[in-house]
């Protein structure tokens, strides 16, 4: 989050605070909760970002 000081300046100066690194953090939070609950993670983005046929097949 160190290389980010041009989004850290603009979202302190629009949400007086650094709002990318906290949402960033919250998502991470998130996912380490879903794995170790076993709970599939739901992202918050909406949409999401492909549909599943548009992505990759799992690794093995």
């Amino acid at each position: 989050m160190g290389t980010l000081s041009i989004t850290r300046r603009k979202d302190e100066a629009t949400y007086a605070e650094f709002r990318t690194r906290r949402l960033a953090l919250d998502a991470y939070d998130t996912l380490a909760q879903a794995i170790k609950s076993g709970e599939p993670y739901a992202s918050p983005l909406g949409p999401s970002p492909a549909h599943p046929s548009a992505t990759h097949l799992p690794r093995c």
